[in-house]
């Protein structure tokens, strides 16, 4: 069973402990979108890095622990950082999947982080400055976080 959580802005702390008391130790980050938009298809994407950051400013997003250490479409694996299924391109899943599958999918191992005092995550259009696309025209963006 799956929880849902409403993260508002000036929200600072989000607490990763499990319901039972146990420790995340892995997390998926899910991308959802839908195929339709007046300039489809989209291509969204998920990044991530581990970083040090000065956590008492918000602005501060870190710092990579090292180049080696940023996750994104270009190097899909890191030590600790990893995309599961692949560059999704237009929001289409196979009929085997399902209408609500996630589109992409990142796993993130937050036990092998080591040095690292934050994981941004980063979602961004693919090529949006050539065509033009901007988020409010993706129907039904999510993100998920599951553990």
């Amino acid at each position: 069973m799956s929880q849902a959580l409403n993260l508002s802005k000036g929200k600072s702390v989000l607490n990763l402990r499990k319901k039972s008391g146990g420790v995340l130790t892995r997390v998926l980050v899910e991308l959802l979108w839908d195929t339709d938009g007046p300039r489809k298809p989209y291509d969204l994407d998920a990044s991530a890095l581990t970083a040090n950051a000065d956590l008492s400013n918000p602005a501060d997003f870190g710092k990579a622990t090292s180049i080696n250490d940023v996750c994104f479409y270009n190097q899909p694996q890191t030590t600790n950082i990893k995309h599961m299924k692949g560059d999704n391109r237009n929001g289409e899943n196979t009929a085997a999947e399902g209408p609500n599958a996630p589109d992409e999918v990142m796993e993130i191992n937050l036990a092998g982080c080591v040095g690292a005092n934050t994981i941004p995550v980063f979602i961004t259009i693919n090529d949006e400055n050539n065509l033009g696309q901007t988020f409010d025209e993706v129907t039904a963006p999510r993100a998920r976080l599951v553990d």
